[in-house]
Formats: structure tokens, sequence, C-alpha cells
């Protein structure tokens, strides 16, 4: 049924009405559009028809485009170096963390002092492994779990046997990545 008006309701609340009307009752609107008020119904139904066509494009635009400014965004990460810290008093390790520090393997150069609270520090020439756990910037030692040496030659369970040399030119850290190549041309990565 289209919406209907009294004496005492003014013309507006009529238009209102109609436009309530029209997304649920379309065959309504176009018998009013053969009324006699066909002009106010016409310009109410475009009027309401516009709106909901420029909606639908631009949800249809933001679909199409945001994935592109997506794409075109710089990976930022390139300009970090995990390097920072490691020397001086800076206590932090260059290895890969997992996300919320679950796993933090990086390479050992000190097992013992406050210099090498994370393990490492950039002025060392010698690696005695790659732990699993490590605390970045603490000042303390701590963790340093699960300690792995790749090496060859003979089997050896003393740390001054199984450790090597390794040179910096050698290392290379990113955000989730480092690898150095050790002194017997053993390849970490």
């Amino acid at each position: 049924m289209a919406p209907t008006t009294s004496a005492s309701e003014p013309t507006y609340l009529y238009k209102a009405k109609l436009v309530q009307a029209v997304p649920g009752k379309l065959l309504e609107v176009i018998d009013l559009l053969k009324a006699s008020q066909a002009d106010s119904v016409t310009i109410a139904f475009l009027g309401a028809w516009r709106k909901i066509t420029v909606r639908i494009f631009g949800a249809l635009c933001l679909l199409l485009f945001l994935p592109l400014g997506i794409l075109a965004q710089e990976d930022l990460t390139r300009y970090v170096d995990p390097f920072i810290g490691t020397g001086g008093n800076g206590h932090t390790f260059p290895g890969a963390t997992m996300p919320f520090g679950m796993l933090q393997l990086s390479p050992d150069t000190r097992l013992t002092g406050w210099d090498g609270c994370s393990g490492y520090h950039y002025s060392d020439h010698v690696l005695y492994g790659f732990s699993h756990t490590h605390l970045s910037g603490t000042g303390i030692s701590d963790y340093g779990d699960i300690l792995l040496m790749p090496t060859v030659g003979k089997l050896s369970l003393s740390n001054r046997d199984y450790a090597s040399g390794f040179k910096h030119q050698d290392e290379t850290a990113r955000p989730g990545f480092y690898s150095v190549k050790l002194d017997n041309n053993v390849l970490v990565s």
C-alpha cells in the first residue's frame, strides 16, 4: 500500500515516507509515478537511487584500488641493521627472531662476562654456536639455551675444540635472517 498523507501532514513528511517505501515497494512507486504527483515522486525516487549508486560505486572503487596501494608500499625493512647495538654496551644480538620472541636463533660469541649478555659481541671473532633463546638489551646474561654448532672433523664436547673463527665481512643479517661463513668453510644460514 502506498504511503498516505492527511491534510494535517506536511508534504515533506509524505515525501520522506515515499523514499522509505522505495526499496521494498517498487511497484507502488511506479503507480505513484502515474499519479498526479509524478514530478515530486520522480525526484524523490531518483534522489534515493543516486545515493545508492554513489555508495555502490565508492565501495567498488575501494575494493579495486585499495590492493594497489598495499602492493605499492615500500619495503622499509631494508633500512634495518641488526648489528646496531651488538658492540659496546648495547647487549643486542643480530640473529633471526620469530614473532613474540618464541624463538631467537642467533650466534654466540661469548659464553661469560657482562659485555656478552646477549651472547654476541661485535668485537669477537670466535663463534661457539647458535643458541635458540636470547635476551636483547637487558644487561644481564640469561637464556642461551639449546646451543648447536655445525662443524666438521672429530666430535668434541669442549667448546675450545668445536668453536670456529669467522670474519665480519662473511656475516649477513637482515630482519628474520642471519648467515655466516665460518673459517672452517661451513656456511650457516
